[in-house]
């Protein structure tokens, strides 16, 4: 009988990329077998605090408040390098303007969010998931809110939609820390056990390396889903580029900048008040 272990993933192109090989059967995981579940990020989040899932893909801002339960994969991970989440707007406002701005965020565990609160604590905001896709542009729109922090593909559309970019917090980051940012991750249970959790963890290993290995075929099976299931059309450039940014050989491997990026990241917000307690980063054999 194979162990049934429950992994949550969320619906961007990069989550989607790392575990299709999962999803799809392309590779051997015995003795386990994997039920998959996508959500949005801050949903996923919210799920993790609440000690649900075996295995769920969170940002490292909500890894913050996971440390007593979950264990960080080494690897399954989005790191931006000079490049990140961006805040956009219909004004040509400024970063300097961020304090008297009322801005949508994906949720408030979400590692954008902790950001725009370490270069502007005084930032209004208000959570806005990612799904449907458009919600945040229309907020805008809208007069709902003064700007938008887009962490997905919307990163990559805003400009040619006429919005204006106030900020790539990513480039803020690294500019401060000389490191890449690490925005998401995947974090296990510790009540697994060493042994499963080291077992799950080259499994996980495997599926980001099968796509990797075949990036175009698992490209064009991501791009038809997406086709089929929402309004908005992707072109296969879009995903394609997107996969560049978050879907890469940092997936694979955080690497020591990646390592200390994330455990730096932690001093910094336990620094802003933004954890209640310092943490140490722990990740699986």
């Amino acid at each position: 009988m194979k162990k049934e272990i429950t992994l949550y993933y969320s619906a961007d192109s990069d989550d989607a990329f790392m575990f299709w090989a999962l999803k799809e059967n392309l590779i051997d995981t015995e003795p386990f077998h994997f039920t998959l579940r996508t959500g949005n990020t801050e949903d996923l989040n919210t799920r993790a605090l609440k000690g649900k899932p075996d295995i769920s893909a969170v940002s490292i801002y909500a890894y913050g408040f996971l440390t007593d339960t979950y264990l960080l994969f080494p690897h399954s991970g989005s790191v931006g390098r000079n490049y990140g989440p961006v805040i956009v707007s219909r004004n040509p406002y400024t970063i300097e303007d961020l304090p008297r701005l009322t801005i949508a965020t994906p949720g408030e565990k979400t590692t954008a969010h902790s950001i725009l609160k370490m270069i502007s604590p005084q930032t209004k905001t208000t959570t806005i998931p990612i799904v449907p896709f458009n919600r945040i542009f229309n907020a805008i729109d809208q007069g709902e809110v003064d700007a938008g922090l887009l962490i997905h593909e919307g990163r990559l559309l805003y400009s040619q939609s006429g919005y204006h970019l106030i900020a790539d917090i990513g480039e803020w980051w690294f500019q401060k820390t000389g490191l890449p940012l690490p925005l998401g991750g995947t974090v296990i249970k510790k009540s697994l056990g060493e042994e499963t959790i080291c077992s799950i963890s080259s499994c996980l290993k495997r599926s980001i390396q099968y796509a990797l290995n075949n990036r175009d075929s698992v490209l064009e099976s991501i791009l038809n889903q997406k086709n089929r299931k929402r309004k908005d059309i992707f072109s296969k450039e879009l995903i394609d580029e997107y996969l560049y940014l978050y879907a890469n050989e940092d997936t694979l491997d955080y690497g020591e900048d990646g390592r200390e990026a994330i455990q730096t990241f932690l001093n910094m917000s336990f620094k802003a008040n933004l954890l209640p307690e310092k943490v140490k980063a722990e990740f699986t054999p």
